[in-house]
């Protein structure tokens, strides 16, 4: 599908759940089709979402995510969160959600997801920005009466 809509689409958005390295490898291969069409890199836009995750206690905000995680389907996480997780692990563990809670540690969510104290959110928008993307889509996750905050926050932070 990235290689169809390389060759005859005007852009593509990569799923929440995936990894920088995930990402950074779709950017590629977009990249190299696009090439091969003959095709502008800056006719297609190349959109990463990602879950959205701004606060200063990151251990206790990223809790409830790991429950999350653990209801999607493990084929699916596993594919793109590749590079944080080892091929096979999540799906051996699917039947037990608890197994698949624990292997979502802060630090493996915050390979999938944009994680982020207050105070370092251009380095976390950078390293989305390192990837190729175009653009980032965030859904902020947490207390819904935070978020105008941090979208403030985010907007100041944001590379120029």
């Amino acid at each position: 599908m990235t290689a169809l809509s390389a060759r005859i689409g005007d852009g593509i958005s990569i799923s929440v759940g995936a990894s920088r390295d995930y990402v950074r490898d779709t950017v590629a291969a977009v990249e190299k089709e696009l090439a091969a069409a003959g095709r502008d890199r800056k006719s297609f836009r190349i959109t990463a979402m990602a879950i959205g995750v701004v606060a200063e206690d990151l251990d206790t905000a990223c809790g409830p995510l790991k429950a999350m995680l653990a209801m999607f389907p493990q084929g699916t996480a596993e594919y793109l969160a590749r590079g944080v997780v080892a091929p096979g692990s999540l799906v051996e563990r699917e039947a037990r959600p608890m197994a698949v809670m624990k292997m979502w540690t802060r630090e493996a969510i915050e390979k999938i997801a944009f994680v982020s104290a207050p105070d370092r959110l251009g380095a976390t928008l950078a390293s989305y920005a390192e990837t190729g993307i175009d653009e980032l889509s965030l859904v902020l996750f947490g207390d819904p009466d935070s978020h105008p905050e941090i979208v403030r926050k985010l907007a100041a932070a944001r590379p120029r």
